[in-house]
Parts: structure tokens; sequence; C-alpha cells
């Protein structure tokens, strides 16, 4: 193998090294060898300990890989120390025993343990100052950047969208019959502004969070009347309700423009401009209209009671007019079963002349009664028609009372209902059955007829909600 030479750095004065010429030991300020004047100081070029590079005596760091260079390194001359070739020393050679030598090889350890301890200072010394720059940019960035307002406009959009949504259906209501679809848009905007987020998590600003939930509550408020005066009653249907609405809308618009003010620069939000006004139209027509619906709840409703009372006036004038008819009935049934008695076993002729008497004063007594009857209009035909078959069965008791008397004077008849004054009422009787009973079912009818109708209630119209 060929020679070679290295250079040790002195770390300094008064370590020791060797002569390269004579091997003598020599002091680290030694420039010339003591013995025999050789030159001590190596022109060779200082190499970086870490990737070879060459160094100049005045570098601080390596200029290809940043390492720092020992000051010893860059400044301290070098003493060239000869290095024993490979081949010269065998197996079995035992290394020089000089206790000079051995001094000279702790002296050497000692300096390269001091010049890593302090290249590894100069390391850390390094990354310590490079993280505090590192973070004192990124403070400094953020502190010149200011908060992400990316979040605040997120937020701050999606509420002008909703307000500018509940606008347009506003400006919509054209009439009380809107009104209804217009409270259940109002429910669901408040749910969709439910929905949104009041306050974005990642948005750091107290200032904007603030403004933010100013927003978020009066744009609520505002809803909130919308819908109240969208469902009021018609007791409070008044003008006076809805300077609340536009106060509210007054403050919604306020709010939205200190929001939009605190973007630097300012954000170009278009704002709306909201207004009740039409809503205010709309409830102005719907005011109107329950007057008008109120009107004729009350026409309807006085119709109605008048109904009733004519009703129960009806009723009681069908009471009394079926008082007679009963009584009427009655008699009639009476009669016949005289005339039935009279054919089997027979009568006198005075038992005859009181019966028929009796009957025909009941009948001039049932009709007076109905003669006297005021009724109404529904049932004076049947009146009339009740009237017009009692006079006929008056007359016919006067033609029985008549042959009763031929019978009793005139021995020319047999039997009593062979007398022509007896053939009379019979006659009548037959004709009197058959008016009565059709007189009696057109009163039943109309009678039915008139309740039925009367008793049936108009219903009122419904306000609107």
């Amino acid at each position: 193998m060929d020679h070679r030479e290295t250079t040790v750095p002195l770390e300094r004065a008064g370590d020791t090294g060797t002569c390269p010429e004579c091997g003598r030991h020599v002091a680290a300020d030694d420039r010339y060898c003591g013995s025999c004047g050789a030159g001590l100081i190596d022109e060779r070029p200082v190499l970086c300990a870490e990737c070879g590079n060459a160094l100049s005596r005045d570098d601080s760091f390596c200029r290809s890989c940043g390492m720092p260079v020992a000051p010893s390194m860059s400044s301290a001359p070098t003493v060239a120390t000869p290095i024993v070739p490979d081949d010269e020393v065998g197996p079995d050679v035992e290394p020089d025993s000089d206790p000079s030598a051995a001094s000279d090889d702790v002296d050497r350890s000692i300096a390269r343990g001091r010049t890593r301890r302090r290249r590894t200072r100069w390391i850390v010394g390094g990354a310590v100052v490079a993280i505090l720059l590192a973070a004192g940019a990124v403070a400094a960035w953020a502190l010149l950047r200011g908060p992400d307002l990316e979040p605040f406009d997120d937020a701050l959009r999606s509420a002008l969208q909703l307000a500018s949504e509940v606008q347009v259906q506003t400006d919509d209501v054209d009439g009380p019959s809107e009104l209804d679809a217009f409270a259940t848009e109002v429910r669901s905007a408040q749910a969709e502004a439910e929905e949104l987020e009041r306050v974005p998590p990642e948005l750091d600003s107290e200032e904007h969070v603030r403004a933010l939930e100013r927003v978020m509550e009066a744009h609520a408020a505002y809803l909130a009347e919308l819908e109240r005066l969208a469902t009021l009653p018609s007791s409070d249907a008044v003008r006076s309700e809805y300077r609340r609405a536009s106060e509210l809308a007054d403050a919604l618009n306020e709010e939205f423009e200190r929001a939009a003010k605190l973007r630097e620069p300012e954000a170009a939000f278009d704002v709306v401009a909201m207004s009740p006004t039409s809503l205010t139209g709309a409830l102005d027509q719907l005011a109107a209209y329950r007057k008008e619906i109120l009107a004729e709840r009350a026409r309807i409703a006085r119709a109605n009671r008048r109904r009733a009372r004519t009703l129960d006036d009806l009723r009681a004038e069908a009471a009394s007019l079926d008082g007679i008819v009963a009584r009427y009935s009655d008699a009639r049934s009476d009669l016949a079963l005289w005339i039935d008695q009279v054919d089997r076993r027979g009568a006198t002729f005075d038992e005859a002349y009181d019966v028929l008497a009796q009957h025909g004063d009941l009948r001039s007594q049932l009709r007076d009664e109905l003669a006297a009857l005021t009724v109404s209009e529904p049932f004076a035909a049947d009146q009339a028609a009740l009237l017009g078959v009692m006079d006929t069965a008056i007359n016919a008791l006067g033609d029985a009372e008549r042959g009763i008397a031929e019978y009793q004077y005139d021995y020319r008849y047999l039997y009593y209902d062979e007398t022509p004054g007896w053939r009379a009422f019979e006659d009548a009787t037959d004709a009197i059955t058959d008016d009565y009973s059709a007189a009696l079912a057109a009163y039943e009818t109309h009678k039915d007829e008139t309740f039925e109708r009367l008793s049936e209630r108009r219903p009122l119209p419904a306000l609107p909600d």
C-alpha cells in the first residue's frame, strides 16, 4: 500500500504532535521543528467532517451541507503525522510502546471528542433557532392575516338567502285566500332558520360571532311576527298590529348591514330590503273580508233564530189544530158506534134525537174552535178544508134528525134508514169520510214538510284562518 499522510488539528497551545521529518515531539504553536527545522504547517485544505467538501480557513459552516465547522478546523494550523504503511505492520508486530506516543494518541482522542461535542451543540442550537424562527413566522402570519372569515361569509349568505325567500313569499301574498299557504311557508322558513348554525364552530372572532348571533335573533323575531300576523283572528285584524312587523324588518336590515361592514374590505352583500307592505295589504283585505263574513254570519244567525221562533209558533198552532182534529175524529167514531148499536138492538126516538142533537152540538163547537184558531200560511188551507168537512157533517146530522122524525111520524117507512132524511145523511157521511181523510193527509204532509224545513239551520260561514 502507498504511504499516506493525514492532518490532525491541534485544539489548543501546549498539545503535542510529531514532526513529519524527524519524528520528534513538537508543540501545537510551533511553526518549525526545533530539531530538523522542517515546516510544521500543512497547507493542504481542511475537509468537512460530514460530507468531505474542501473548506477555507475563514468558513464557519460547510458550503455544501451547512454543517458547522469547529473553530480549530478553520483557523489552527495542522501538523503532519506520518502513517505507518499497512504492509510494514504485520499481525505479529506490536505497536510502538513509547510512552510519549501513547500520550499523543490520548490527546488526539480528547481533541476529536471535544470536536464532536462542539459539533453536536452547534446542530442542536441551530435546530432550536430554526424552530423558534418558524414559530415566529407562523405567529406573525396569523396576526397579519387576521381571522378566517369564510365561515362568517357562508353563514351570513345563508341567512340573507333565507330572508330573500321569505320576502318573495311576502310580496306574493295578494289576498286573504293566500294567507293560509303563506303561514305554512313562514313556519317552514322558521324550521330552516333553526337548522342554520347560529355560530360556525370554526369562527374565531368574537366580534363576528356576536354579529351572526344578532342577525339570527332578528331573523327569528321577524319570522315569528309574520306567522302571527298571518294567523290573526278577525277581532285583532287591525292596522295597529302591523307596526311591529315593520319595526322587526328594519331591525333585521340593520343587523345585516352591521354584519356586512365587518368585512375588510367590506363584502359586497346585497342586503334584502325587508318590508311587510304586501302582507299588510293582504291583511287589510282580510280584515275587510272578515267584516263582511261577520256581518253575513250575523244575518244568518238572525234568520236561524227567526226560523226557530217560527217553528215554535207553528208547533203550537199544530198542537191546537191536532187537538180539535183528534176530538172530531173521536166524535165520528162514537157516532158510528152508536149507529151500529141501533142496528143491532134498536133505540127509542128520544134516545135517537138526544144522540143526534149532542153530536150536532159537538161538531158545531169543534167547528167554532177551529175557525177561531189563527194559523200561519202553511196550515191555512188545511184549516179551511177541515172547516168545510165539519160544516158538511153538521148539515148531515140535521138530515139524520129529519130522517128519525120521518120514521116516527110517517108509517110508510118500516125502517128509519129508508127515510129520505136518513139516506141523505148516509150519502153525506160517505163523502165526509173521503174529504176528511184527504184533508187530514194533506195537513199531516204540510206539517211534516214545514217542520223539517224550519228545523234546518243555515250554517254560518267560517272565518278565514
